[in-house]
């Protein structure tokens, strides 16, 4: 049962800073992208590629996972024993490598028509 707890605190922590906090945080220093998961191929079209892997990729969906990992790590460890800042700092860089190539991989192609020199 604790278990679960552990995983739903952890969840909601992550989505919550993929869904709305960090689109607030971006907002604020203007970046335009939209808030929600609700339909990821349509959203947040009037970003760059680059601004697209760094806001969305990493920003957002690399540092709310690794929100995720850190809350279900923390609240399970509670219980158990203290946690290294060596694992902590290492989830951080593997966290933000894979929202990177996840920005990489999601970041919207451009159309036929929208490419100069054809």
């Amino acid at each position: 049962m604790i278990g679960l707890m552990v995983f739903l605190v952890a969840i909601v922590s992550g989505v919550g800073w993929i869904g709305l906090v960090a689109p607030a945080i971006l907002r604020s220093f203007g970046v335009p992208i939209a808030f929600g998961l609700w339909r990821l191929d349509r959203r947040n079209q009037s970003l760059s590629k680059t601004q697209y892997v760094w806001a969305f990729g990493v920003f957002s969906w690399g540092l709310g996972m690794f929100f995720f990992s850190t809350v279900a790590d923390y609240l399970g460890r509670e219980l158990l024993g203290a946690t290294s800042p060596i694992h902590i700092i290492a989830g951080l860089v593997i966290c933000l490598g894979a929202g990177c190539l996840f920005g990489v991989l999601t970041a919207p192609r451009p159309k036929s028509a929208d490419i100069p020199g054809r």
